[in-house]
């Protein structure tokens, strides 16, 4: 079981860098969010799991909020990356890329399963 005690903690590291970069195109609510990590298949978030990534992203200023009328029901609350969002959603992914240049180097195989 050690392998998905690793790919919790591998998911766990990209959902705020998951979330920041739906942000980046719209502002979007907490189960639109939910909602789009699902459909990638590898990031999914059971019920309400996606909260405290968004109350730690808020903490950190990388996201605000603001309510809204909803067509039906009560308002929504909208999420949205701020600059500083921006500033370390560009920062996060370069190292992203660079980490991920770095594990591919090691592979001597190029990728190919041996």
């Amino acid at each position: 079981m050690m392998g998905d005690k690793w790919l919790f903690q591998l998911k766990k590291g990209s959902f705020e860098l998951a979330v920041l970069l739906l942000l980046k195109s719209k502002p979007m609510y907490g189960y639109e969010i939910t909602k789009k990590l699902q459909e990638t298949g590898e990031l999914s978030l059971g019920g309400s799991a996606i909260y405290p990534v968004l109350k730690r992203l808020h903490v950190n200023d990388f996201i605000d909020y603001y309510w809204a009328d909803s067509e039906n029901g009560p308002q929504k609350k909208y999420y949205f990356i701020t600059d500083a969002g921006r500033k370390a959603l560009k920062n996060r992914m370069e190292t992203y890329r660079n980490f991920y240049g770095a594990l591919s180097s090691l592979d001597e195989s190029g990728g190919e399963e041996t």
